[in-house]
Formats: C-alpha cells, structure tokens, sequence
C-alpha cells in the first residue's frame, strides 16, 4: 500500500485554518436570544434553558441569521437535522411561541362551553330535562 498526501476519492478535506471556521455556538446562543428572548422547544414547548439548543434550521452553522436560528431540546433538534419537520413549521411554530409566550389560547376550542357547562350545572342541580334547560341554545341537534 503506498501512502500519499494527496486526496484520495471519498477524503474529506479540511481547511488550514479550520479553527477559524468551527462553529462558535456561545455566538448563536447570544444572537437566538436576542432575536428570539421566548426560550422553549419551538416543537415540545419545553422550557428548560439547558435542555436547550439553538438549531440552524438550513444545517449550516456559520450560517447565524436570526431567521435560521430556533430554539430545540436535543431530541427535536436531532429529527430536524434528519429531516423529519419542514423548515417552514419549525419557523411558523417558533414565531407562535413568541407571540404566546408558552400562554395557551383556548378561544376555539372552548367555544360554546360555557353556556354547556351552564346548562349541565343547572340540571345537574335541579334535576330538570335537559331539553328545557337548552331551550333556544342550537349547539345542540334536537333529540
């Protein structure tokens, strides 16, 4: 077997100064907080700061856009980079994270649920017909 310095099919070549080019993840850390102060897992909604990673979302990480950057624990993080989650959810649910501060918004599913849940009391009370406690409530087919 002869032995060479030059690149062989399938070498994977380094730059001289390859130092220079390592990721420096204090910096991405610093640039996702500012831009994204909100620390959860943008897909879990985990909240514990040093289960945390700051992800590139295009895999690149000399590449610390704020719009490429997004808080992941290690597991969210490692299916991202296997491809599993679009770019563009991660981006969507990150930015909902921002806005909601990991505060639920239960408007839509809670529709209707407190005249329901009126209802249901009053005749759990009196021990009525639950026809005549909806009376004029539609939410509800007729029986």
């Amino acid at each position: 077997m002869k032995l060479t310095c030059e690149p062989q099919d399938g070498d994977l070549l380094v730059p001289a100064d390859a130092a220079a080019l390592a990721r420096n993840s204090s910096l991405t850390r610093r640039i996702a907080t500012v831009a994204y102060p909100f620390k959860c897992c943008v897909v879990c909604g985990l909240q514990l700061e040093a289960g945390l990673q700051a992800a590139h979302l295009d895999q690149r990480p000399l590449n610390n856009e704020p719009d490429n950057l997004a808080w992941m624990c290690v597991t969210h993080h490692t299916m991202l980079d296997l491809g599993l989650y679009p770019v563009e959810a991660i981006k969507m649910m990150r930015n909902h994270w921002q806005v909601t501060e990991g505060v639920p918004d239960n408007s839509l599913r809670m529709k209707n649920a407190g005249p329901k849940s009126a209802a249901t009391r009053r005749r759990n009370l009196q021990g009525s017909n639950p026809q005549e406690d909806l009376q004029g409530f539609n939410a509800l087919p007729p029986v």
